[in-house]
């Protein structure tokens, strides 16, 4: 699942996922923008050994991405979040 939600006009570029929300991050290499693993979501017990969620922000363009762990490992899952921030108009 892959979101994209718009950030309106005049606030402030994101440069980290969402503090509201109760998870713990790590910082992911990618290229030319900012990337985030989910390390753990002590909210959602269990999500994290199912799906590989992350989260990458480019100037005003963020996206957030969660991959099943059938379908990829985290570095296939990367590589398709480093595609995907690449796509983002």
């Amino acid at each position: 699942m892959v979101s994209r939600p718009l950030i309106p006009t005049g606030t402030p570029a994101p440069v980290a996922p969402d503090p509201l929300l109760n998870w713990n991050w790590k910082k992911i290499p990618l290229q030319g923008a900012l990337g985030y693993q989910a390390a753990a979501a002590s909210s959602e017990p269990g999500l994290l050994d199912r799906e590989t969620v992350l989260w990458a922000g480019r100037g005003r363009r963020i996206v957030g991405l969660h991959v099943s762990k059938k379908i990829c490992d985290e570095h296939q899952a990367q590589l398709l979040l480093q595609k995907a921030i690449d796509a983002v108009p």
